[in-house]
């Protein structure tokens, strides 16, 4: 009779785990410790995803000009890297001395900003320029077919859009290729 109890105890005992949260199922479930025993036995070096590489476009995409504040900070970290003091302190003295600066000193670095943003918006438009989007078929067929004259407001741009649809729609697989190859 013990021995009947006990076996109809530890199956209360697991009904119970199996119906509590997931990630507590996923841990007390004998199911999923085999599982995982098994994945286990995989090397991890397997297992791990490396960092995704980035493409040739983005490694030529230029950076973002730093604000004129980074551009502050950066020139007076130098000085204070003279000392040795941690980064959090650092920033907090340098953004102390920035509230504290004079409007002449603020303007100096946001014209520096300023100089740093109209180089990056010149690189910008040549990376522009020899990395052009790659428009897929559809938005091919969509800036071919789409009517402006037709849509005089915004509430009028769902029907036009729903039109160019439906015409896509129509097309057989041959000619939606014929776009995507345009």
């Amino acid at each position: 009779m013990l021995n009947i109890v006990s076996k109809i105890s530890s199956r209360v005992v697991r009904s119970s785990l199996v119906l509590t949260t997931t990630r507590s199922f996923a841990t007390a479930s004998p199911v999923f410790k085999e599982a995982k025993a098994s994945s286990s036995s995989v090397p991890k070096d397997t297992k791990k995803k490396g960092k995704k590489k980035k493409s040739q476009k983005e490694l030529d995409k230029p950076r973002r000009p730093m604000s004129a504040f980074s551009l502050y900070y950066k020139e007076m970290r130098t000085e204070l890297g003279k000392v040795d003091t941690a980064p959090t302190a650092a920033m907090k003295q340098i953004a102390e001395k920035w509230r504290e600066e004079s409007e002449e000193v603020k303007e100096k670095y946001s014209e520096l900003k300023e100089e740093a943003k109209e180089e990056y918006d010149k690189k910008l438009a040549e990376w522009k320029a020899k990395y052009p989007p790659k428009l897929s078929g559809y938005n091919k067929f969509v800036k071919a077919n789409f009517n402006k004259a037709s849509v005089t407001s915004a509430a009028e741009l769902p029907a036009e859009s729903k039109r160019i649809a439906a015409l896509w729609g129509k097309l057989s697989p041959e000619q939606k290729k014929e776009w995507s190859n345009k």
